[in-house]
């Protein structure tokens, strides 16, 4: 296990990378949202500007990071647990899971106690109704 102090430095480091990137003297990118979640960023930026502004964050700590990017397909891109679909007027979410999910979780029969089930249920449940809109709701559960 890492130490305790490992997510607060990790979200100084970031806070400090965010004031850099996006202080008076750096270039200035067409950004219509940003939003980051830990080491996370969801960015929305025209196509021309993605490669420079992805170059620029690599370039303030060459040594020490290296962002990557993930540019959406067929209108679609994974990010966090979410399933993010743009459309012609707004973006609508539903639960993320990857190629390799299986979908296998504790057999209810197993020998645990009772909460761990329930709590499963209930984590399961919650999670569609928070990341869902409301169309993909039904199929989630």
């Amino acid at each position: 296990m890492g130490s305790p102090l490992s997510p607060v430095l990790a979200e100084l480091f970031m806070e400090h990378l965010e004031e850099k990137a996006f202080s008076t003297r750096a270039p200035k990118f067409p950004i219509k949202a940003f939003k980051r979640y830990v080491d996370d960023i969801f960015a929305i930026i025209r196509r021309g500007s993605v490669q420079p502004f992805l170059d620029h964050l690599n370039s303030l700590f060459a040594d020490t990071i290296c962002c990557t990017m993930e540019i959406e397909r067929r209108c679609r891109l994974p990010f966090l647990d979410t399933l993010l679909i743009r459309k012609e007027t707004n973006i609508s979410s539903q639960v993320y899971r990857k190629p390799t999910n299986t979908d296998h979780f504790v057999h209810y029969m197993s020998n645990q106690p009772i909460g761990v089930t329930r709590g499963l249920i209930i984590g399961l449940v919650d999670r569609a109704y928070h990341l869902c809109d409301p169309q993909f709701v039904d199929r989630e559960l």
